[in-house]
């Protein structure tokens, strides 16, 4: 049960909160404020707070739209925005590791593009292909497979000790960092 003393100190603290009947508040412009500047300014600084999360929250809630969009189907591959399918296909290339291949194919089940050597490349070929602009598309497809290419070379000159296949490892090894570099001002043009 509660006693009289506490219902009073109860009230007495919901009317501080509310401003009501409090010596130290005064009323300007039909607005209740405090007579102490340091409670003004931290409500100030609280309602500041509380727009900016607002905000944030509405932001972050325009932008779950986006990443939804992308989503696992199977274990070998994943749908963007039900527009495009990229399955994925694993190649051994020794006992410890796998290369993981590309393909990129639309709503109907027809393959656009096959063999992509990069995940970023695939998405970034998937995102041309969205706003319809193929020719880029293209573009990131055929440095995408010139990576590859390269890769590949040096996979197989790594194996030797001769050293005219270690010269085309380094070859193929500053081919394939050029080409990436050149992916990767496609990607942020």
């Amino acid at each position: 049960m509660v006693s009289e003393q506490e219902k009073q100190a109860m009230e007495k603290a919901m009317a501080a909160l509310n401003f009501s009947d409090n010596p130290k508040t005064k009323t300007v412009n039909g607005k209740k404020s405090h007579t102490n500047p340091d409670v003004d300014a931290m409500m100030k600084i609280l309602e500041n707070f509380n727009s900016a999360t607002n905000s944030a929250t509405a932001k972050t809630i325009k932008e779950q739209g986006v990443a939804s969009t992308l989503q696992r189907k199977s274990e070998n591959s994943v749908s963007v925005g039900g527009l495009f399918e990229i399955k994925i296909e694993k190649e051994q290339w020794n006992k410890k590791r796998n290369k993981n291949y590309y393909s990129i194919f639309n709503k109907d089940g027809v393959c656009m593009f096959e063999n992509v050597a990069l995940f970023e490349s695939a998405m970034f070929i998937v995102k041309n292909l969205i706003s319809e602009d193929y020719k880029q598309a293209e573009n990131v497809y055929k440095l995408d497979q010139n990576y590859i290419k390269y890769l590949r070379d040096m996979r197989f000159a790594k194996r030797s000790e001769d050293p005219i296949m270690e010269a085309k490892y380094s070859d193929a090894r500053y081919k394939m960092l050029e080409v990436k570099e050149q992916l990767k001002k496609c990607l942020f043009d």
